[in-house]
Formats: structure tokens, sequence, C-alpha cells
């Protein structure tokens, strides 16, 4: 009767012990994930930001090259594209929302793109800045 009783506790610690592991690596793995999510999130946001900094970045190179009505109608059209891609993306936004998102993204590379130009043709930066529409954050 002894030998039962010593098996049977044995077995119940065991089975205890076993759940409350098991109960601990869910709750880790749950963690884990969540975290997983988040960083993840954070990511597609990076990766957002800089396909749209590349955009604005080859948008304003192209109208900086465009020639007088041919090139501008051109660049015209390249606009339209992305700005129907960009309402795809974003249904619940209007044309005022992606000016505003298109000039924050151009301000951001401007800079960049000015410093390829050769300086005798290079505009003032105060120059450019004045034409960057103010928008409300949101």
């Amino acid at each position: 009767m002894f030998t039962f009783l010593r098996r049977g506790i044995f077995i119940v610690t065991l089975l205890v012990s076993l759940t409350l592991s098991t109960i601990a690596a869910a709750i880790w793995a749950f963690s884990l994930s969540a975290q997983l999510a988040a960083a993840g999130v954070a990511h597609a946001a990076a990766m957002s930001r800089a396909v749209a900094r590349e955009k604005a970045k080859g948008r304003l190179k192209r109208i900086m090259v465009a020639v007088p009505i041919v090139g501008t109608a051109v660049a015209g059209g390249f606009e339209y594209y992305e700005y129907t891609q960009w309402q795809e993306d974003n249904p619940d936004k209007d044309a005022g929302d992606y000016g505003c998102e298109v000039a924050q993204a151009s301000a951001e590379v401007m800079d960049e793109v000015l410093m390829e130009l050769p300086e005798t043709v290079r505009p003032s930066e105060q120059f450019v800045q004045g034409y960057i529409p103010e928008c409300e954050e949101g």
C-alpha cells in the first residue's frame, strides 16, 4: 500500500510540474510572438518611409529635368499615376493629403537632390523651401 501511495504522489507531482512547465512555455511563446509582431510593424513603417523618400527623390529629379511642354506633360502623367496608386492604398484621404505627404517627403530629400546639381544652377535652399506648403500633422 505504501509503494502504491508513493508512486501516486510521484505521478501527480510529475503531472503538475509538466503542466506548469507547459503553461509557462505557452506564455513565453505568446510574449515572443507579440514582440515579433511589434517589431514587424516597426520594420514595415521604416521600409514604407524609405520607399517614400526614394519616390520623392525620383520625382524631384524628373521634375527638374522636364523639358518645356512635353516634359511637363510626362512629369504630370507620372505624378497622376503615383497619385492613383497612393489613392488605392489610402482610400479615406484626398488630393490635399497626398499633396502634403508628397511635399513633406520631398522636403526631406531636397538637400540631397540640390547637392547633386552643379553649383552654378543650384537654387538657394530658402528659395525652394518657400514653395513647400505648411501641412497639418495627422
